[in-house]
């Protein structure tokens, strides 16, 4: 889900109480990621995609090196990219690509607001499952 600013400014904002901002988009997130100005998004929520768990597999997932660079790209100076998993090894992934990645600072705060109701969130928690998170801050510069 993509929020939208008034008509008035660009770029994509994260006012949770800005309910008439808000816009389904059906297109791959890589493709929307891609199309966002520099500096207009506050936060990207990440919650359980695809872990993708086969070695052989893994340069199919979401999170990888490129689509964090134009993810921290797009951030504004402070935005914040929220990743929550299932799957430990996607939950390392992150963490490492987040600890590497020079613009960014590691976040060890509680899980994101809102991702522990998600509907996948709410059927872990009923069988007993974990949720992983791994956050981060792009540095204000």
């Amino acid at each position: 889900m993509i929020r939208r600013p008034p008509r008035s400014t660009q770029g994509v904002s994260s006012a949770a109480s800005d309910v008439y901002k808000r816009q389904v988009i059906n297109r791959r997130a890589e493709e929307v990621i891609e199309e966002l100005p520099p500096g207009s998004v506050e936060a990207f929520h990440i919650y359980f995609p695809d872990p993708w768990p086969k070695a052989r597999h893994r340069g199919r997932r979401f999170l990888r090196a490129g689509e964090l660079n134009r993810m921290v790209e797009a951030l504004v100076p402070g935005g914040r990219i929220l990743f929550a998993t299932d799957f430990l090894d996607y939950h390392v992934q992150a963490r490492v690509l987040f600890a590497y990645h020079g613009e960014l600072t590691l976040d060890h705060s509680a899980v994101p607001e809102g991702a522990d109701l998600s509907s996948f969130a709410v059927r872990l928690a009923g069988v007993g499952a974990g949720m992983k998170v791994a956050c981060a801050y792009k540095s204000r510069a």
